[in-house]
């Protein structure tokens, strides 16, 4: 069973998706945009006051990542289905629909989707980034023959990746809201849009990860005859992981406003905006800060016997393969972010060398009348 809300908004597609199994509903990817939205969380109460219960828990795995949340109820498979009739439109008048005045757009649909629905980008920006990455590897391996019968191995592997990564993402949040202009694909999708009332938002994105695996093994093999012969093996591995999984980000913005033109593929070949305003230093104020660090172990000791008898005589049966084995692992995770934002901002309160204005497009070359 499935219930679909009529406008997506972000990256991927979002789908209300229940699976009904007894008396128990899991709902996932329900109301993603109400948490990551604050003064969305209302929906939770909505959804319990559609489905009628009284207890509705929310789980939300990594806020961190945006993965979304999972939400449990207990309901009548009845209740559920009756809810999957009128949600949608309970979700788009609290977050869908309302954000685009349809009346209001110079709007060219080619949707032929039988559904009808529209799907809308969250942001229109460019993301430009640095990135450092080393990459070592060694691996160092003894073996004896202690006779005939006997022969060992040791072995050690290491690897190791240090990552560093600054950049910057520079555009507009777009959701929906004050679209003047638009063009809709035949596959529902707004393309070419013209938005009002955008600032020209600026984020600073940087961090530094390094990561180790470290892996010792040995490994036995006697042969007790021509027919029978025993390997013994132990392994330790360990896999460690330090620095941001996500960057950390420094916000820039601006109270002033303009009207944002997004082209979807534009005459270079990638999707192009612009602004029928210019914004200067003076314009801009820093608006808040995320700080992120991670940190991940894995610790694994592997040990095992394994036997293989051979029948040297023929017959129905050539070999059997017997043995014993054990594996422990332990698996540590830590995540940490610190959220600072600044209350009622101003560009006055920042000096405007803070903020340099660079040309994405490189100066052309004098030509040979120029220079001479």
């Amino acid at each position: 069973m499935s219930c679909r809300r009529p406008v997506s908004y972000g990256f991927p597609v979002r789908e209300v998706m229940s699976n009904v199994s007894s008396e128990v509903v899991h709902v996932f990817d329900l109301v993603w945009l109400c948490v990551w939205k604050r003064e969305r969380l209302h929906t939770y109460k909505d959804l319990a006051g559609t489905l009628g219960m009284a207890h509705v828990q929310r789980v939300i795995p990594d806020m961190s990542a945006a993965r979304g949340v999972c939400v449990f109820v207990r309901a009548s498979k009845a209740a559920v289905q009756a809810a999957c009739q009128s949600f949608p439109s309970r979700m788009a008048a609290l977050e869908g629909d309302n954000r685009l005045d349809y009346n209001g757009q110079t709007l060219i649909d080619n949707n032929t989707r039988p559904d009808g629905i529209t799907f809308y980008q969250e942001p229109t920006a460019y993301q430009i980034k640095d990135n450092d990455r080393l990459r070592k590897n060694a691996q160092l391996t003894f073996q004896w023959a202690f006779s005939d019968d006997l022969i060992s191995t040791l072995d050690y592997t290491y690897s190791g990746v240090d990552f560093g990564s600054v950049g910057q993402m520079f555009g507009s949040w777009l959701g929906g809201w004050d679209t003047a202009q638009g063009t809709i694909n035949e596959n529902g999708v707004y393309t070419d849009v013209v938005v009002v009332n955008r600032a020209y938002d600026h984020q600073l994105i940087w961090g530094d990860t390094k990561s180790a695996n470290r892996s010792i093994g040995m490994n036995h093999v006697f042969t007790y005859s021509d027919s029978l012969t025993f390997t013994f093996d132990a392994h330790h591995s360990t896999a460690l992981k330090n620095g941001t999984e996500l960057p950390n980000e420094l916000g820039m913005s601006t109270a002033k406003r303009a009207t944002v033109t997004h082209t979807n593929g534009g005459s270079s070949g990638i999707n192009s905006f612009s602004y029928d305003a210019e914004f200067l230093p003076s314009d801009y104020y820093i608006s808040n800060i995320y700080a992120r660090d991670a940190y991940k172990q894995n610790n694994m000791n592997q040990v095992q016997l394994i036997g293989e008898w051979t029948n040297l005589d023929g017959g129905l049966v050539t070999s059997v393969d017997f043995g014993v084995s054990q594996t422990k692992s332990s698996f540590k995770d830590r995540r940490y972010e610190q959220t600072n934002s600044l209350q009622g901002p101003s560009a006055d309160a920042f000096d405007d060398s803070l903020f340099v204005k660079t040309d994405l497009v490189e100066p052309a070359a004098p030509t040979a009348s120029e220079e001479g």
